[in-house]
């Protein structure tokens, strides 16, 4: 029901890892990462803390840096969406005017498989 709470002593700590939790006592107090370390976790924590230690000035640039590349990503996730639907309306538009399954196919680059789905939702498969 109620919390435990631990004082971990990082000034006691004689910077032997020899388990993950002492890997992140020794990063907790050096802030470095051995190559040998494996604690789950603990190379995320280094990525943030080393952004935490920019200057204001590059913190903001990579802050700006960052927001550029989520805004690409949004934007080329945005148009292959739009894409796939483009496609599987030519699809759908081609199986109404009475194109096979196998044409449909060919022409717009789907798979039999979801051009036949297609034709399934479009209740053109009887």
């Amino acid at each position: 029901m109620y919390p435990e709470y631990y004082v971990i002593k990082t000034n006691r700590f004689n910077e032997v890892a020899k388990d993950t939790l002492d890997e992140w006592i020794y990063f907790l107090k050096t802030a470095k990462i051995k190559d040998e370390f494996t604690a789950k976790g603990l190379k995320a924590a280094s990525q943030k803390l080393d952004i935490l230690k920019l200057e204001p000035a590059d913190r903001k640039e990579y802050d700006r840096y960052m927001e550029a590349q989520r805004s690409d990503a949004s934007f080329v996730e945005t148009v292959k969406l739009e894409i796939s639907s483009a496609i599987r309306e030519v699809a759908e538009n081609a199986l109404i005017e009475g194109a096979s399954a196998e044409f449909a196919a060919k022409i717009t680059g789907l798979t039999i498989e979801d051009v036949n789905g297609i034709a399934e939702r479009l209740n053109l498969n009887k």
